[in-house]
């Protein structure tokens, strides 16, 4: 994708963001998922169509890989929900991967690792 730094986040992590951006339109998140012998091992997230991008993401599973991957919003909190629109293959890391629009209202996604790996998007 690009070259930056790579941070890798744990549990309950927060990355803010800007949603929307008057020259670059709304923000996406390139989601790679990234399997070893059918199994989720990390999942590595790019930011795209963002102003001050300084690094890259990667959500490690810490267990045995029987986890999915969610991305959803606080729906209560009147935050609507996450769209996947491209599906690709990713070069970089030789697996596959979409795009993914933030909810305009949105002002940051946490990372939750538990049974399942998800962004969960708030405002």
């Amino acid at each position: 994708m690009i070259d930056l730094p790579l941070r890798v986040l744990k549990d309950n992590d927060v990355v803010p963001f800007v949603a929307t951006h008057p020259r670059y339109g709304r923000a996406e998140f390139a989601v790679c998922l990234k399997y070893v012998r059918g199994k989720l091992k990390h999942v590595f997230i790019h930011p795209q169509q963002q102003e001050n991008v300084t690094e890259y993401y990667r959500l490690d599973v810490p267990h045995n890989g029987r986890a999915m991957f969610q991305a959803h919003s606080w729906t209560h909190k009147g935050v609507s929900e996450p769209k996947i629109w491209l599906h690709f293959w990713c070069r970089e890391h030789e697996c596959p991967a979409f795009r993914l629009y933030v909810p305009k209202e949105a002002k940051s996604f946490v990372a939750s690792i538990m049974t399942d790996i998800s962004m969960i998007f708030d405002a």
